[in-house]
């Protein structure tokens, strides 16, 4: 298979894993920065970006993350962490972001640091 051709998400480097109820939701921290395109780039250099995602796979929740991220003109530089987790899991300050995707199917925080951090 060519180079490019090859899949470069994180989910596909393990055997596919699905949620086991509909309660839970995915978890994903990206690290990231501004697309130069993204007004935020004078002053920002990076960031961690925290996704919550109703899917049923993590190849899913990688591919609607990785989605919002980009129309939100920001690049993902690589998965950081990921879990997945139901209501009783969710840490509290979490809850809300959590909440949110259950209603919306995704919530997206971006926690970001400027040039001289």
């Amino acid at each position: 298979m060519p180079e490019s051709a090859r899949s470069s998400l994180f989910a596909d480097s393990l055997e596919p894993l699905k949620r086991r109820h509909r309660d839970e939701i995915f978890f994903l921290r990206f690290e990231g920065r501004p697309d130069e395109t993204n007004p935020e780039s004078e002053e920002v250099a990076g960031g961690f970006i925290h996704a919550w995602i109703d899917a049923d796979t993590l190849r899913d929740a990688e591919l609607l993350a990785l989605k919002a991220i980009s129309q939100d003109e920001w690049i993902a530089c690589r998965l950081d962490d990921w879990a997945l987790a139901d209501r009783d899991q969710c840490p509290e300050e979490a809850l809300e972001s959590y909440m949110e995707a259950r209603s919306k199917g995704l919530s997206l925080s971006i926690y970001a640091w400027g040039h001289d951090s």
